[in-house]
């Protein structure tokens, strides 16, 4: 109830205005090409045996789109920042994570499915409102979510066998500072590398 809250009640207003008929316009489409059954909000997991540990990966899809010929479609709704193509294909692995998960049953109540594409439903209600954007070739996405699942594999085993947890993989990605940059004395290192001259 965004009532108390006339401000933030009216700019919501006027963005979902904006999003509503592009909206429904794209789930008009996909309505049309055979879709049975729209699945929200499914958790799932699948276990992993990692250097001789058992591990599961857990996670929770947005939307499972059911399509006639066991067919689907992994759709993964935000208002804020998306990936862009070439981190979908890089160090995004969010949708193809998942679709390695569906391909192998991982989620409950929903059969083990091939998805022939994995999307993000991007809804930040600016000027540029509403827009689909992922990995619609199913070619492609079988391939990265087989990749995206040997990679997770590999890193886990790596920490499992002792290697020490990195604060910031991809320093260049992230902006925020969390606890695990404090243990790691990130702000230190920083300021010392700064002294010296050089970059970490």
């Amino acid at each position: 109830d965004l009532e108390p809250f006339p401000d933030i009640h009216t700019l919501w207003t006027q963005r979902l205005d904006r999003i509503l008929t592009p909206y429904l316009e794209q789930e008009a489409q996909w309505s049309a090409s055979n879709l049975t059954e729209r699945m929200s909000e499914r958790s799932g997991s699948i276990a992993l045996d990692i250097a001789g540990t058992p591990c599961r990966l857990s996670g929770r899809a947005d939307r499972i789109d059911i399509y006639a010929g066991a067919q689907a479609a992994i759709l993964d709704f935000k208002t804020g920042y998306v990936p862009t193509a070439k981190q979908l294909r890089t160090f995004a692995p969010q949708l193809p994570l998942t679709a390695a998960m569906l391909t192998r049953g991982g989620f409950e109540g929903v059969p083990a499915a091939r998805p022939a594409r994995a999307l993000y439903v991007h809804t930040p209600g600016n000027r540029v409102p509403f827009s689909v954007r992922g990995l619609d070739d199913a070619h492609e996405l079988h391939e990265r979510a087989e990749v995206a699942l040997e990679q997770l594999q590999t890193l886990w085993s790596t920490f499992l066998l002792g290697a020490p947890f990195t604060s910031k993989v991809r320093p260049e990605t992230t902006r925020s500072f969390g606890p695990f940059d404090h243990l790691a004395r990130v702000k230190e290192w920083r300021v010392a590398d700064e002294d010296t001259g050089e970059t970490s």
